[in-house]
């Protein structure tokens, strides 16, 4: 069996946010049982997700991200803000301006808007042919209170649909909410 090519991430700066970035376990209350989940804290507001099911989290304090891996090492997921434009989703030709730069050589196979919890979001689906695979990147831009959040998953043709699925999982599943956590 070939070896996932996988990687994503979901990206998250402190200097971007403007000063504190913690990172804690909680838990998301719902009409069934509680679901495992993870707090990011900012100055001003608490970020909550469903971490992917099988993924090891590694907290980088140094770069002030997280980075999921799966088990096996095939997957990754990092979060990231990168701007500190609060609540402002850039222009979207601004944004495919900057996705070209990023990847230099792909092609952009869709765009439009994306299922953010949090506010409408931008994404651009890439595909960049190899020899033997292609390599899939799906690019969403969420803009939040503290920032834009760019959420990135890139894996070869052969895996990405199945890898999809714990894309849509961190993204159907962050938000943002007023800090209650103390500081």
């Amino acid at each position: 069996m070939r070896a996932c090519t996988f990687l994503a991430f979901l990206l998250l700066v402190v200097s971007a946010v403007g000063g504190q970035f913690k990172v804690y376990d909680s838990v998301l209350k719902t009409e069934g049982k509680p679901i495992d989940a993870i707090m990011l804290l900012t100055d001003k507001h608490q970020y909550l997700m469903v971490p992917p099911a099988g993924y090891i989290r590694r907290v980088d304090e140094e770069n002030t991200r997280i980075i999921f891996e799966a088990r096996g090492g095939q997957a990754n997921i990092t979060l990231q803000f990168t701007t500190n434009s609060p609540s402002a989703l850039p222009d979207e030709g601004l944004l495919r301006t900057n996705i070209t730069k990023l990847y230099p050589g792909a092609e952009i196979v869709s765009s439009g808007s994306s299922r953010a919890q949090i506010r409408p979001s931008l994404y651009f689906e890439l595909k960049k042919k190899g020899d033997a695979l292609s390599l899939m990147t799906y690019h969403t831009y969420i803009p939040t209170a503290d920032g834009l959040v760019e959420l990135k998953i890139s894996a070869n043709s052969d895996d990405y649909k199945k890898e999809m699925l714990w894309y849509r999982d961190v993204l159907l599943t962050f938000h943002e909410e007023p800090r209650t956590a103390p500081r």
